[in-house]
């Protein structure tokens, strides 16, 4: 306890230090409630974490170098607001340094894939957070017996963004040295087009694995109509033999101090281990859910996801009891508090 303490202290130290050299901010979100989840049969009720955002903090901070250039910085960590710990690598969701100018952006360290930014942030009225996330139907980490890890971010990164005054055109194109782990290197970029209420982009990348790549393309965007607002997306998985494509259809309603969101998504698996003993893998998901803003920082929170398994397809709405059905369903109430 002592040494906690005495690390969160320095901590402060080091961020008040820095402030005085440069814009430095200290930011998070702590999200947590109570969740129902039934896979088939077997049923259970949790407190969990992250159910409309993932809970998190975070330091980031950015130094005007002179000349239109600037350096910033960004450090992200995840955690489990119900247990206190840490949810993968300590600096997992991002782990940044950058240079900025006239020229755009150069990038390093951990950060989002193209393909993630297109096919699910740009496509998912949920951001893929809690169980309405678009994700839980889709091969995140392996695709007929071959492993990556490059679906949410990379590891080992350079990126280049283009600079945001090309008449609402933006791009990037981000590398990821292997550094002798299997399943880890990456080439990709996206292109995407911004402009009032429109969005919309693309994106491809290929991940080496060791019999070939993991290919991943992705067409997304979302329109917002002032009284709601659409998104849609397409997104494909393809290593050999193996296919796996996702579609969904969705909207997010501002109902005063509130945020109605709905998503319809469908995933199809075809090839490889997709079609064992003819099955051709296939589920279907419906998420609804509801949020209201307390105030700017604070929000209570409800949402119900149902998935509908086919075929060999085995997908749940959300970690749980094990899966001894072709159903899986839950609820959840819970509070976000940001900082």
């Amino acid at each position: 306890m002592k040494r906690s303490v005495l690390c969160l202290a320095v901590l402060c130290a080091l961020v008040g230090e820095a402030s005085a050299q440069s814009n430095v901010n200290l930011f998070g979100i702590v999200d947590a409630g109570v969740r129902y989840v039934k896979n088939g049969t077997n049923s259970m009720v949790q407190v969990a974490s992250g159910g409309l955002a993932a809970s998190r903090f975070g330091i980031k901070g950015s130094e005007d170098l002179g000349g239109g250039l600037a350096a910033s910085f960004w450090l992200e960590n995840q955690f489990n607001s119900d247990t206190g710990e840490v949810s993968g690598k300590f600096w997992g969701r991002r782990s940044t340094v950058s240079l900025t100018g006239g020229f755009g952006e150069v990038r390093l360290g951990r950060d989002f894939t193209p393909a993630y930014r297109v096919a699910t942030l740009l496509a998912d009225p949920f951001g893929n957070s809690g169980m309405p996330a678009i994700d839980s139907i889709f091969s995140t980490a392996k695709i007929n017996g071959a492993a990556y890890s490059t679906h949410y971010r990379l590891d080992n990164s350079a990126t280049y963004f283009l600079p945001n005054n090309l008449g609402g055109v933006y791009g990037q194109v981000s590398w990821a040295a292997p550094e002798g782990v299997d399943g880890s290197g990456h080439a990709g970029g996206l292109v995407g087009y911004k402009s009032g209420p429109l969005d919309v982009g693309g994106a491809y990348g290929q991940t080496k694995v060791a019999q070939g790549s993991v290919k991943t393309s992705a067409l997304a965007g979302n329109y917002d109509f002032g009284v709601f607002k659409l998104y849609a997306g397409w997104s494909q998985l393809k290593y050999t033999s193996a296919s796996e494509n996702r579609y969904n259809v969705g909207g997010l309603i501002p109902m005063g101090q509130g945020t109605l969101k709905v998503n319809f998504a469908h995933s199809i698996g075809k090839g490889g281990e997709y079609e064992v003993d003819g099955l051709t893998n296939k589920a279907n998901k419906l998420a609804v859910g509801y949020a209201y803003d307390l105030s700017k920082r604070t929000s209570l929170y409800t949402n119900v996801a149902y998935i509908k398994n086919k075929g060999g397809a085995t997908f749940v709405v959300g970690p749980g009891p094990q899966m001894d059905g072709t159903v899986s369903k839950g609820m959840d109430f819970g509070i976000k508090h940001a900082f």
